[in-house]
């Protein structure tokens, strides 16, 4: 619910959006941990 506001949703925090309304669980950072994989490289320095 949002007082003289619209869509005032912060980046930090999930949000389930509907359909296609634009709005997703991707955009806070538990989504952006969703996409990263570590990996470790190890390079010769000769």
């Amino acid at each position: 619910v949002w007082v003289n506001k619209f869509s005032d949703i912060e980046p930090q925090g999930p949000y389930g959006g509907y359909k296609h309304s634009g709005f997703g669980r991707t955009g806070g950072l538990d989504g952006l941990r969703e996409f990263q994989r570590i990996k470790n490289i190890r390079i010769g320095m000769s």
